[in-house]
Formats: structure tokens, C-alpha cells, sequence
């Protein structure tokens, strides 16, 4: 209940005064998430509903604050927050993307290289599928300039 109530009074702020409420609200959220509702015990439509909604809602928020931070040009804790989403849900390439495009921003090459490539595992192993053609996309820019 505080991880929604957090959510809420983020969104609250983000409409009224935006900047660091936002982002300490969210911190706050996502500090809070602690994983599956349960802990995969759950067995009933109802625990399964719930337990798909908080990790949504946890998604949201992360990719959110990630934003945010990116904006900011806080790179280091935008990238934490990426990598804490592909923890959560290692098949959004959102994700992927946003932290390789942070790396390549503090100059982390190499490190932005080895996410497209676990992305590109990831991908083939469990659902037998490329990364899409914007992640290659960056792919191929992360050794311009």
C-alpha cells in the first residue's frame, strides 16, 4: 500500500510542481518494490492480478524516474534504474536501450556493447526474436563520434 500511495503522490507532484518532488517520490517507490507480491506463492487469480499490476506499476515508475534522471543528466542513477528494470523484466527493450544510451553518454562503450548483447540472448532464448531494428540502432552508434 505505501509503494501506490508513494506512486500516487508522485503523480500528484508531477503535475503540480514536477522537478525533485518527482523524483524523490519515485526513489522512494522504487526503493519499496521488493519483488513479486507473495513471493511466487501465489496461486490465486486474484494474488496473480495483483502481483502483474504492482510489477507494472514498478515498471512505469522506474522507466519514469530513469527519464527524469536522464534529464537531469544524473547518467550514473539513470543507468541503475534501467538495470533495475531489466532485473524485473529482462524482455523490455526499453530498457535495454535507455542503459545503453546512458553508457555510451559517461563514455562506457564497451559496457553499452555487452547490454545489447545480453539483450540480443535474452531475446533468442526465450522468445527466438532479434532486437528490434531501434536497438540495433544503437547498436551501431555506440562507437561513433
Amino acid at each position: 500500500m505505501a509503494f501506490e500511495r508513494i506512486l500516487k503522490q508522485a503523480e500528484n507532484y508531477d503535475k503540480k510542481e514536477g522537478g525533485n518532488c518527482v523524483i524523490q517520490s519515485l526513489e522512494k517507490a522504487v526503493a519499496l518494490y521488493k519483488g513479486p507480491f507473495l513471493d511466487g506463492d501465489a496461486v490465486e487469480p486474484w494474488a496473480i492480478s495483483y502481483n502483474e499490476r504492482l510489477r507494472s506499476k514498478f515498471l512505469r515508475a522506474i522507466e519514469k524516474l530513469g527519464t527524469y534522471l536522464e534529464e537531469e543528466d544524473e547518467l550514473n542513477r539513470a543507468a541503475d534504474c534501467f538495470q533495475k528494470a531489466i532485473d524485473v523484466d529482462d524482455m523490455a527493450e526499453i530498457f535495454y536501450q535507455r542503459l545503453m544510451i546512458c553508457l555510451k553518454r559517461l563514455g562506457r562503450r564497451t559496457d553499452a556493447l555487452a547490454v545489447y548483447q545480453r539483450c540480443e540472448k535474452t531475446l533468442a532464448a526465450i522468445l527466438g526474436l532479434e532486437p528490434t531494428f531501434e536497438t540495433k540502432a544503437i547498436k551501431e552508434t555506440l562507437f561513433d563520434d
